[in-house]
């Protein structure tokens, strides 16, 4: 992996990867082990996500947002006859053990 940079945002300075979004994707590398190729995607992916769902009225965010990820992504993939078996991988892989936020102040 690429040496990490300095990057000043609302939290001060962090050091993060060099792929946008950087802080996002550094969390993707560093926390959840997943490579920096695949991470750059999602990332990206998820920045989309959070820009499209940040516009809507909050009738629609609520809507959007009370459908569990695993449940959307297999419905988008029924949709447009694509994978489907996201919440059997989400059942059969789940690593107990592994904190990986908290919503707790």
């Amino acid at each position: 992996m690429k040496d990490k940079i300095e990057v000043l945002n609302r939290k001060g300075i962090q050091e993060c990867y060099d792929m946008k979004p950087r802080i996002f994707n550094t969390w993707l590398i560093d926390e959840l082990g997943i490579p920096g190729t695949r991470a750059q995607k999602l990332g990206q992916a998820i920045d989309q996500l959070h820009s499209a769902i940040a516009l809507m009225d909050p009738d629609y965010q609520k809507r959007i947002l009370g459908i569990p990820l695993a449940d959307l992504l297999n419905k988008f993939g029924d949709l447009e006859d694509l994978r489907r078996d996201f919440k059997q991988t989400l059942n059969t892989h789940v690593n107990e053990d592994r904190v990986l936020f908290s919503t707790k102040g």
